[in-house]
Parts: C-alpha cells; structure tokens; sequence
C-alpha cells in the first residue's frame, strides 16, 4: 500500500501532480491518502481551513486512481501510518530535510519507507492564500 498525505486545501495542479508521481510507488497504480483535519490545518498553518475537511476529502475521493481516503486528526500523518501500515509513505520534495520525529518512528516501526517526490510544480495554497 502506497499513502499519501496532505492538506489539499484549495486544490490545484500541484496537488494533483503529486498524487500522480505517488502512484507509482505502487504495484497497483493507486494510492490512499490522508487528507489533513480542519484542526490541523489551525494548529499547523495557523488559518482557518479554505475548505471544510468532508469537501477536501470528497475531491481527493473523486480521483480514479485514489483507493482509499481518511481524514487524520489534528496529530498529522503517524496515527495514520499506525492503523493502515503502508509499504510506502509519499511527500513532497520539500519535506526531505524535516520529516517530523513522529511520522519518522512510526514509519521505523511498521516498516516503512519514506520516498519524496517532486511534482515539477512551484504551486503552493499557503503561498498563494498569504498573496490574497
């Protein structure tokens, strides 16, 4: 199992490049992902979410290639990593040089492997909010 995790709050074509570099991590040529909770988003970006979680998770749901989709809660990706043991756990590029403690230990202890991938993209919603 191939899982992906993000806010996807404002979905653009980024989102969507990264969601297609991940699947082909898997043998399957789909992916799960875990779609950020409105109090993460709060906690982490220290804004109110663009979109309610239920209509993040209905957009990423509504990609051919997306198996599964869960909301995690406001400690991010590890529980998440805990409960559905994925083989491979995908993140952008720019997560190589701080994956957080917590999502490290979690992959360690069921074995999985963190790959990063670069969707060629320079598209972020957090940047194109704090234009706004």
């Amino acid at each position: 199992m191939v899982l992906a995790s993000g806010c996807f709050d404002g979905f653009h074509y980024g989102h969507l490049a990264y969601l297609k570099a991940a699947m082909h991590y898997g043998c399957l040529g789909v992916v799960d992902v875990a779609v950020a909770s409105d109090a993460y988003i709060r906690r982490v970006k220290h804004r109110e979410p663009r979109w309610p979680q239920a209509q993040r998770a209905a957009v990423i749901r509504s990609i051919t290639f997306v198996h599964d989709v869960i909301i995690h809660d406001d400690h991010g990706a590890a529980d998440v990593i805990m409960a559905w043991r994925p083989k491979v756990f995908i993140k952008g590029i720019d997560w190589e040089s701080h994956v957080p403690g917590d999502v490290q230990a979690a992959c360690d202890l069921v074995g999985c492997r963190i790959a990063f991938v670069d969707s060629h993209v320079n598209q972020h919603t957090s940047d194109a909010l704090s234009s706004q």
